[in-house]
């Protein structure tokens, strides 16, 4: 005659279709709505069962190699069904409460007197699934609301945008007509209105990585790039009297998301646009060699205030006089180059400026599926 342990798991493999299917009426008694497929609502839990088979014999040494309750993939999967077909959490806990009441009124009907070593693999198997069930449904609860006020956030900045656009164009045309005051009530209203611009694409941008999990790849110029954000700045440049001088070789071209990337420079730029005194000059470079790509924004801001570096890239984080903008240019940056596998420094050049260092891959390695 085998010992408790395996009489005990023998009588699970064997009976695993019927406590399952009494598992399964038990639940629809409790309320499980009857509009709910049978097939569903059983799920995995025959293979649940049938790791518990194969924990109780792993305990008698039977299947040494077996996966242990600690990393049960079969709970985990149920969880996230569960959260698919609209279960709330303590219907997911309750599910195990079940099984467990099951399983002692089959042990009690078979006549068997588990032992302390018994309970002991019964209690820390069901303990783990619960565990796993409830965790991995509490992440895929997470994701989808990530994504849900991501889409909204979107939404609402895409709404934004258009009115906004609409307004800048009108301001524009009435200006080149003649047809508005000139004087610093003007250029303040142009002010609030490219704030509130930078925000909203810096918003979309934020949502954007935040909501995809990873970046759309496509080959992009390096050359017209920096050309083209030269060509972008201009206005505000040859306002304050600086200069821009674009160091780069012809052709030279990077695997990257061109939004993204285009994001990052252009709040690298803006921030040197803004800082860089007046007379000043501000530098893009790109560099590579077999393996990555190095693109520079260098600014004649005067350096950074001492012990600033390391809270440069947080958000709402202003390390200059000028409040004009929102702290959020330089987090937004880093990110979108974190979302390329790249990193994103600063080297402060006392007395002088600061480089800014977009620090990339040309192979990225792809995401895990």
């Amino acid at each position: 005659m085998g010992t408790l342990v395996s009489q005990l798991a023998d009588v699970l493999e064997a009976k695993c279709e019927e406590l399952t299917q009494r598992w399964a009426d038990q639940l629809f008694a409790a309320g499980v709505p009857e509009s709910l497929h049978r097939e569903d609502v059983i799920d995995s839990m025959g293979e649940f069962l049938t790791e518990l088979v194969e924990a109780l014999r792993r305990e008698q040494g039977l299947h040494p190699h077996s996966q242990s309750a600690e990393a049960s993939a079969i709970a985990k999967g149920h969880g996230k069904q569960r959260f698919g077909l609209g279960y709330d959490l303590g219907a997911v806990m309750r599910e195990y409460g079940t099984l467990r009441d099951i399983l002692f009124q089959l042990i009690e009907e078979r006549g068997l007197s588990p032992s302390v070593r018994e309970f002991r693999v019964l209690s820390q198997y069901l303990t783990a699934g619960v565990s796993d069930s409830a965790t991995q449904y509490a992440l895929e609860r997470e994701e989808a609301l990530r994504k849900q006020t991501a889409t909204h956030l979107g939404f609402l900045a895409h709404e934004l945008r258009n009115p906004l656009s609409s307004i800048r164009l009108s301001l524009a045309t009435l200006q080149h007509r003649g047809e508005l005051p000139q004087g610093r009530a003007m250029e303040r209203v142009h002010q609030g209105l490219q704030r509130l611009s930078e925000l909203i694409d810096n918003s979309l941008v934020e949502i954007r990585i935040a909501a995809l999990p990873g970046v759309r790849r496509e080959e992009v110029a390096i050359d017209e790039l920096l050309h083209a954000l030269e060509e972008e700045s201009a206005a505000e440049v040859e306002s304050r009297g600086l200069r821009v001088s674009v160091e780069v070789e012809p052709g030279l071209r990077l695997s990257a998301d061109p939004r993204l990337l285009h994001s990052a420079l252009s709040n690298l730029v803006r921030n040197a646009v803004k800082f860089t005194h007046e007379g000043g000059a501000i530098y893009l470079r790109a560099k590579k060699d077999d393996t990555r790509m190095v693109l520079e924004v260098e600014d004649e801001c005067g350096g950074l205030p001492e012990g600033k570096v390391q809270s440069l890239f947080n958000p709402f984080v202003q390390v200059g006089k000028d409040r004009s903008g929102f702290g959020l240019g330089l987090a937004i940056a880093k990110q979108a180059v974190e979302a390329h596998q790249g990193e994103l420094r600063v080297h402060n050049l006392p007395g002088k400026g600061c480089v800014f260092v977009l620090d990339l891959p040309k192979d990225p390695i792809p995401p895990k599926e």
